[in-house]
């Protein structure tokens, strides 16, 4: 399984440099691994969420591929997401 980690990704990486190196070291980690710590959530197109404070991840994950879709400031969520 691999890690791949989208475009937006240095955007965020301004702002929060240590967190964002620490949230591509924890998805390349899951994918060497081959294993998925994630949360799932709920949606006609499953996605999962990994936590890395200050942010948060969100991914896809098809067996093959972890591909995140979403990195943002978790403390700015007003909702959660729903689980599935």
């Amino acid at each position: 399984m691999a890690g791949v980690v989208p475009a937006a990704a240095p955007a965020i990486a301004e702002y929060f440099p240590s967190a964002s190196m620490r949230a591509v070291e924890e998805i390349e980690a899951m994918g060497a691994r081959g294993f998925n710590y994630g949360v799932r959530l709920a949606g006609a197109r499953p996605r999962w969420v990994w936590p890395v404070p200050p942010l948060a991840v969100y991914y896809r994950d098809d067996g093959q591929t972890l591909q995140v879709v979403q990195v943002f400031d978790g403390r700015r969520v007003r909702q959660l997401p729903e689980r599935g």
